[in-house]
């Protein structure tokens, strides 16, 4: 049929107009597009390590709202996921360190974290999982559990990747690039 209404259209002397998507404006160097008012306001909620629900009570918005914004940050700004979409953000100066620490409860005591705890650390910064940072660290996996819940209870995070940007704040790690901290 397709045929048919093609070789009529030629006959006739006029081709079928086809439309495109407009094309999306090109990406410089790597940079990403600027987020959009919600994409930011979302982003700085999610920063502050609020769930999905309560940002969407904070915003006035849908779980799923909320839920489709931070997998839209996320692939704009070239993250697997949005923990790691926020240090990029705040690599990039588009979350600031107040937004990230302003739920932070405060540290108990001034304690530093141990070599291994900094070396726990510098994995998560990496991405690592229990059981690599089990591998990297020589220690068995239900100790790189430990050493991952301790360092979380120490940073007053309730996640891996809040654990990291505090870290990142703190300057104990050098997030985007980790490669250890400062120690």
């Amino acid at each position: 049929m397709t045929t048919t209404v093609s070789g009529l259209l030629t006959v006739a002397g006029s081709q079928p107009s086809v439309r495109s998507a407009p094309e999306p404006p090109p990406v410089e160097a790597g940079i990403p597009p600027e987020l959009t008012e919600r994409e930011t306001a979302v982003l700085r909620v999610l920063a502050k390590g609020l769930t999905v629900r309560q940002a969407a009570t904070e915003l006035h918005l849908s779980e799923n709202t909320i839920s489709r914004t931070s997998r839209a940050i996320t692939l704009r700004l070239g993250a697997d996921d949005i923990g790691q979409a926020i240090l990029t953000a705040r690599s990039r100066d588009l979350v600031s360190d107040q937004d990230i620490t302003a739920q932070r409860p405060p540290r108990p005591g001034n304690r530093s974290l141990s070599q291994r705890h900094l070396g726990t650390l510098d994995c998560l910064s990496r991405g690592m999982t229990n059981q690599q940072i089990s591998a990297e660290l020589r220690v068995s996996l239900n100790i790189a559990r430990r050493y991952v819940q301790e360092v979380m209870e120490e940073m007053g995070a309730h996640s891996r990747w809040q654990t990291v940007a505090y870290a990142a704040v703190d300057k104990l790690t050098n997030w985007p690039n980790p490669t250890g901290g400062q120690r």
